[in-house]
């Protein structure tokens, strides 16, 4: 036989029904609170990588900027300098030309080939003209180099170059002052031979002293000169 539940044993279900339910409910609240903790804390350390990686890539991108700058200014300064280097380059070829006829005069001079020397010194005249224009333009190529020098290291070698060429154009302005004192001197000479004329042979040596006097000058500036070629040996060697 099946025995009769008792009143009391009936009342006692639903109450644990009832807290079942309770902690049922809790704990699916408690984890889905935990989960909604852990999803928040994921997507904040998800932003704050994006944040960490969009910062690292503006960086990036700032600093692209700013070599791309610097290789601008690379070029720019490197095209000016290229064609301050082919005037100086030039400048040297007439140095050598002009040199190589006031030796001629020199020579015609000491040998009393008076004739020779005045057509030496107007050839060694010219060149000396055109190497002096020849530093002067290369001169002013360095300088508006100098304003595009990308760095300091650019800075000093464009500036030692402009006194390099200041230099040299000083160097070429004595010398060709230099020949015309001498030319006129032997063209002065070569009147005295034909006159006699002692006014004209002190003149004449006058026009020597003045072309040693330039002659004087271009030997102190050669020490200059020579000053700036090793300065610039010394930078392109660093």
């Amino acid at each position: 036989m099946v025995k009769k539940m008792k009143k009391s044993d009936i009342k006692v279900l639903p109450i644990f029904l009832i807290i079942l339910v309770f902690f049922t409910g809790l704990t699916y609240y408690m984890t889905n609170q935990s989960n909604q903790s852990k999803i928040e804390n994921l997507e904040s350390r998800y932003n704050s990588e994006i944040e960490t990686l969009s910062t690292q890539i503006n960086d990036i991108q700032t600093q692209l900027e700013e070599k791309n700058q610097e290789l601008e200014m690379i070029q720019n300064f490197m095209g000016t300098y290229f064609k301050a280097m082919n005037h100086l380059y030039l400048a040297w070829i007439a140095k050598v030309n002009a040199e190589y006829y006031y030796d001629l005069a020199s020579w015609s001079y000491d040998n009393n080939y008076l004739q020779d020397t005045i057509d030496y010194c107007v050839q060694a005249r010219s060149y000396y003209l055109d190497a002096s224009q020849k530093f002067k333009n290369s001169e002013a190529l360095f300088k508006k180099a100098n304003n595009t020098a990308p760095n300091e290291h650019y800075i000093y070698l464009s500036t030692s170059y402009v006194g390099l060429t200041d230099s040299g154009s000083k160097l070429m302005t004595y010398m060709y002052e230099a020949c015309e004192y001498f030319e006129s001197a032997s063209l002065k000479y070569l009147q005295y031979y034909d006159t006699g004329n002692e006014e004209i042979y002190e003149i004449a040596n006058s026009e020597l002293e003045e072309m040693n006097k330039r002659i004087e000058k271009h030997d102190k500036e050669v020490d200059i000169y020579n000053d700036y070629l090793a300065e610039i040996n010394a930078i392109l060697e660093t």
